[in-house]
């Protein structure tokens, strides 16, 4: 008789040097301190192992390695830490037969509301969790759903205004230019250019980055020269409506020519033109219902406030 497949999670005994941490860990998670596994060991010692680990079953569809760890790599190190060489686990058969997305998304979002997480790896899970919720890349978001993306990431990382869409197209970039200015190597100013760059361009430098080299100077590199702007604010808008109309006039006839390697190349500045393009156009409506148009001021911040 065949023993019985299982279907649901179960809880088994594993020996801990053959739990293996998952592909995706490191790159949504920073590895936890000495300080914070020695606390966790500490808890545990005192009251116990709260949450087991868990684990995914051998030959599951997502071709992850038996013992793969879903959730738990920071318990995994303070049982080690406490002398421990077993451990019971839960194997998720239950995802047996997920496919690698579906498992990604339990193990971010067993790490989502981790109190720690800094608002950058709030924003690049919630991201995440989109794509595999509309079973959709960055690239074939339509535009009603970068919007959706966009107040659902402002929400959970409470903030908005300019400095939000600097956050927002840090994640466009290579994960080691948002990790670089996480570790305050790049300011986000520097940082969020890189989602202007082509994909060639952005995948140099987070090899240069890997390899040791200082983020901010390869950054900088692959900019192109910084140019002097227009001084007043009516100038710089005709100059970008006349360049804006030479290329309507260009383009407008011939979109069905466009293809996709030129679109790539240029994603970054095109989404940042819509982006603006929405934005003025919101204002002009506003001003012709009878609105006063939006202005944003500065004023000196109080201890009232």
């Amino acid at each position: 008789m065949k023993p019985k497949r299982h279907d649901r999670a179960a809880v088994e005994t594993r020996r801990l040097g053959e739990l293996l941490p998952h592909p995706s860990q490191e790159a949504f998670f920073d590895p936890p301190t000495p300080e914070g596994v020695a606390a966790l060991a500490d808890n545990i010692r005192r009251i116990g192992l709260r949450d087991r680990i868990d684990v995914m079953p051998a030959g599951n569809r997502a071709g992850l390695a038996a013992n793969t760890i879903i959730s738990g790599h920071s318990r995994k190190m303070a049982l080690e830490r406490l002398g421990m060489t077993e451990a019971e686990v839960v194997v998720r058969y239950d995802l047996r037969d997920a496919d690698a997305a579906e498992v990604e998304r339990c193990l971010l979002e067993a790490n989502q509301n981790r109190r720690q997480l800094d608002k950058l790896t709030q924003a690049r899970i919630a991201k995440r969790l989109f794509l595999h919720e509309k079973r959709a890349t960055r690239r074939r978001l339509t535009s009603t759903q970068q919007g959706e993306l966009r107040d659902r990431i402002g929400k959970i990382i409470g903030m908005s205004g300019r400095n939000f869409i600097r956050y927002f197209r840090l994640l466009d970039t290579p994960v080691e230019v948002q990790n670089a200015f996480r570790r305050g190597e790049v300011s986000l100013v520097l940082a969020e250019k890189v989602a202007d760059l082509g994909s060639r361009d952005q995948e140099e430098i987070a090899e240069r980055i890997r390899s040791g080299q200082d983020a901010k100077s390869v950054i900088l590199t692959h900019l192109p020269p910084r140019r002097k702007g227009h001084v007043k604010v009516a100038d710089a808008l005709n100059s970008f409506v006349k360049a804006l109309g030479r290329g309507l006039e260009d383009l407008s006839d011939r979109v069905d020519q466009v293809r996709p390697a030129h679109l790539g190349r240029h994603a970054g500045v095109l989404r940042r033109a819509g982006q603006l393009i929405s934005d003025l156009v919101q204002k002009q409506d506003g001003q012709s219902n009878g609105h006063p148009p939006a202005t944003v001021t500065k004023r000196r911040s109080t201890k009232s406030d």
